[in-house]
């Protein structure tokens, strides 16, 4: 489900030629967090080698901490 909606984020960013937009948008850099979380935990998953899981735990972690700060930001300023 997040291949589909990072692909049309980046074709977003090319159809409209402003790749600062890209840089400008949080919630877009938590998809990519998330994303790259999920590949790297479903990898860890299939191999049994220690570097794929620390991997996988560092990413998840990352993702989850941008992820309520994205939260926390969208409720405080965005929503109001």
């Amino acid at each position: 489900m997040l291949i589909p909606l990072g692909f049309l984020f980046f074709a977003s960013v090319a159809i409209n030629k402003n790749f600062m937009w890209f840089l400008y948008y949080e919630d877009f850099w938590g998809l990519l967090l998330t994303g790259a979380s999920l590949i790297l935990s479903i990898t860890a998953a299939k191999n049994t080698s220690s570097k794929w899981h620390s991997w996988a735990v560092i990413t998840t972690e990352l993702a989850s901490a941008f992820n309520i700060v994205i939260t926390v930001a969208f409720w405080n300023y965005a929503a109001p």
